[in-house]
């Protein structure tokens, strides 16, 4: 047999086997999600610390990420305990109003990506410099 024909056949019977890296399968990996609450409905006014604070009495907040557009009515935000008990506790916090709006609190489907600390600016000279920033 032609060895480009057997390339071929191999490649063709790797396709759709996509590769992940370790940030993209945490995301999928069931302990994380099931340590993870989805939040949303969350005012323009709300912070990601007073979020953490809020949850905080649930049990040890991991991560806290607000996402969604600031000035839209639409912002969520996902966040991630140390414990699935905590997650879990956490459900009881649904309709509780912060801000202006009744929180929305939910199991999330998803675990948060770890950020990747190389990314993020370093002395306060970048950090000043990325404030500037708009993309």
């Amino acid at each position: 047999m032609d060895y480009t024909f057997l390339q071929r056949v191999s490649n063709y019977s790797q396709q759709g086997r996509a590769r992940h890296s370790y940030r993209v399968q945490r995301i999928h990996n069931e302990e994380f999600v099931r340590r993870t609450t989805y939040v949303g409905d969350i005012d323009h006014t709300v912070t990601e610390e007073m979020l953490a604070g809020l949850f905080g009495i649930c049990g040890v907040v991991v991560d806290c990420r607000l996402c969604g557009d600031p000035t839209s009515g639409f912002r969520f935000a996902f966040i991630e305990f140390q414990y699935q008990g905590d997650a879990y506790l956490a459900l009881h916090l649904d309709g509780i109003i912060i801000g202006l709006h009744p929180l929305k609190v939910a199991p999330s489907r998803n675990a948060i990506v770890p950020i990747k600390h190389s990314f993020l600016p370093r002395p306060q000279e970048e950090k000043e410099r990325s404030s500037r920033t708009v993309y």
